[in-house]
């Protein structure tokens, strides 16, 4: 939905990557190659196939974190400042600016700054004013 508005605007292009992590309750157990049969057979099946790149595992929080995303974090915090409950991690020191689930999402601009950073539970439809916003700067400064 997101890639197809906004995915061919001029020379400012937009992109959706995905990674996946086993750490939230443990509802990614595949193994790598499997994922995307996951998605296409099981959830959400219905033979969906992302429009978008999905990467390998990676461990998102703790200290074998990957480095994208403590460099994530640091430049974006938690918008809300706080984890949840522990027994539902995988990891064991929990910092306020962790991932607390899955689908968070970061949005970056053309110059792979983060710009901003969304709780899991906010749809993706919700940030289409801040991409269009970063379209526009994008535009602007080119």
């Amino acid at each position: 939905m997101l890639k197809e508005e906004f995915g061919n605007a001029t020379n400012c292009s937009f992109d959706i990557v995905g990674f996946p992590s086993n750490q939230f309750g443990s509802q990614e157990p595949a193994d790598d190659y499997k994922i995307l049969d996951c998605l296409k057979y099981v959830r959400p099946g219905n033979e969906y196939q992302p429009n978008f790149k999905v990467f390998s595992k990676i461990i998102v929080n703790g200290d074998d974190e990957d480095p994208i995303f403590t460099f994530l974090k640091n430049a974006c915090p938690s918008p809300n400042g706080y984890i949840g409950r522990q027994f539902t991690y995988l990891w064991e020191f929990m910092r306020n600016n962790d991932i607390n689930w899955n689908f968070a999402k970061f949005l970056l601009d053309h110059n792979g700054i983060p710009y901003k950073r969304y709780m899991p539970i906010v749809h993706p439809l919700r940030i289409r004013n801040d991409i269009q916003y970063l379209i526009e700067k994008c535009k602007s400064e080119i």
